[in-house]
């Protein structure tokens, strides 16, 4: 079903790059030799999710929030989301390095909000 994901590390607790603010992220990829992006898995210290930590331990990172990237060969790794969770949004890929992604990003359980631009996180 659907596109693997090259570069997702599930047993993670934060992301390959940090974007300084408490958040690190690491792009997943639809190929093996990664060079064709499709998502990027992002980490941050979310109290609501993981309830049982604090959110000032350094440690107390969340399991990561894929986002789909809108590009064309994302097409198929789309197709094979899980029906029940819609078609989602989709965020633009305006630059790969350093990354940057477009609208902004916003965590709805804890209201965590933000851009990513050249690679740094941007707190609204």
């Amino acid at each position: 079903m659907g596109v693997e994901l090259y570069g997702m590390d599930f047993d993670a607790t934060r992301g390959e790059r940090d974007g300084g603010h408490g958040f690190t992220y690491t792009l997943l990829y639809a190929d093996e030799a990664r060079t064709k992006p499709i998502a990027m898995a992002e980490y941050h210290r979310c109290e609501v999710r993981t309830g049982r930590r604090q959110a000032d331990d350094p440690e107390d990172f969340d399991a990561p929030a894929i986002l789909p990237l809108n590009v064309p060969e994302a097409a198929d790794w789309h197709k094979g989301r899980d029906p029940k969770f819609g078609p989602g949004p989709k965020w633009d890929l305006v630059q790969v390095e350093p990354l940057t992604i477009s609208p902004s990003i916003l965590c709805r359980d804890c209201g965590w909000h933000g851009f990513l631009r050249d690679g740094r996180w941007e707190p609204c």
